[in-house]
């Protein structure tokens, strides 16, 4: 290979040698334990994802109850009673099966 003396011919040799590696790149084989262990990784990060959504949106339900109650709770005549109540009849429950759902509370 001869070095090239102006800048058009200089391009065209980077041109040609990206062009080879991008080729050689391309047809390189991938065998088929790399690609199951390509697609068994991406499955597991899939389910993952999937699993702390739900958990999002378990742990979010839970907030929003209590952070409702707390509000009734602030009110001073009877209209505050429900959210005493609820609270007082909960004892934490919903919080220790948001916070461990394998353990539910008996």
């Amino acid at each position: 290979m001869t070095m090239p003396n102006d800048k058009q011919s200089r391009s065209e040799l980077v041109e040609r040698l990206v062009a080879g590696a991008a080729a050689a790149d391309r047809d390189r084989p991938y065998t088929s334990v790399t690609m199951t262990a390509a697609a068994s990784a991406i499955e597991a990060d899939q389910s993952r994802i999937k699993a702390l959504e739900a958990e999002n949106v378990r742990l979010r339900e839970v907030v929003e109850w209590y952070g409702e109650q707390a509000r009734l709770c602030r009110l001073i005549h009877s209209d505050g009673d429900v959210g005493r109540h609820a609270l007082s009849a909960d004892g934490g429950h919903r919080a220790r099966s948001a916070l461990n759902p394998e353990r539910e509370e008996k």
